[in-house]
């Protein structure tokens, strides 16, 4: 029995640094958006392709649509963070009661999967049809059966497509291609950026100055109600029965 327990001692000694090293190493990592590359998740900017992570929070998914519409997907990020311009609940209803169709991929931009479900919705909807109410022509009835397998299996990857997207845009896994304004410069960006991080740390100053300039609080004892009360250091008045406190305000 001994010999049991020190064994299983011994194997949680060595599980246990692995297991740690796994968890840590992921906690600890994150992926570019761009080169898909791990790095630490406080790291300001890939050493990869150089994209600079602050900046992504100008991006929008307007200016990325835009980016794919003129063939300039070289300036197009794909990114899990929900964009300031799109409503997450707005589209994740969208691909739950019309996502069979690929509409959610058309709202954000993604039109080379919006084009594929769309056509698989299509092409599964009228051989479906055909194949339901036996609408088959003379001497074709045999070629239609078998190829009927291979044309189903675009919308059957398709419907699997559309719930798992309904999915990924309800707990933050979907991915909307973004893109920086050409009306912001990189200098304007930066500036903007800076301006933020100073309002904050002014947010936090006057915050602390406001916290410092609140009186302290004790709990004493009311020397005419004999009841424990809260009071500053400058009252002496008892804020419950309104008689006078004791001369020198002691805590207990």
């Amino acid at each position: 029995m001994r010999c049991l327990f020190f064994l299983a001692f011994q194997g949680l000694d060595l599980i246990h640094p692995i297991c740690y090293h796994i968890v840590v190493r992921n906690i600890k990592k994150k992926r570019c958006p761009r080169c898909n590359r791990k790095m630490d998740i406080l790291a300001p900017k890939c050493d990869t392709c150089g994209l600079i992570f602050d900046r992504l929070k100008f991006a929008t998914n307007s200016a990325g649509k835009k980016a794919l519409k003129q063939g300039l997907e070289n300036k197009v990020v794909y990114v899990k963070t929900q964009p300031s311009d799109v409503s997450k609940w707005k589209l994740f209803f969208i691909a739950l009661f019309f996502g069979f169709t690929g509409v959610q991929y058309k709202v954000v931009g993604r039109m080379k999967w919006f084009y594929f479900m769309f056509i698989s919705f299509i092409i599964t909807i009228t051989f479906g049809t055909i194949e339901f109410f036996g609408i088959y022509l003379e001497g074709i009835n045999i070629y239609l059966s078998i190829i009927m397998y291979f044309i189903y299996l675009p919308g059957a990857i398709s419907t699997l497509m559309w719930f798992a997207s309904a999915f990924q845009i309800a707990f933050n896994f979907f991915k909307y291609p973004v893109s920086i304004d050409e009306s912001y410069s990189i200098e304007q960006i930066d500036a903007k950026a800076a301006t933020e991080i100073l309002q904050e740390v002014y947010i936090q100053r006057e915050k602390e100055k406001i916290e410092n300039l609140k009186p302290a609080r004790e709990r004493i004892v009311c020397a005419s109600c004999g009841k424990r009360v809260r009071i500053s250091k400058d009252d002496i008045i008892c804020p419950r029965c309104g008689g006078s406190l004791y001369d020198e305000v002691k805590n207990e």
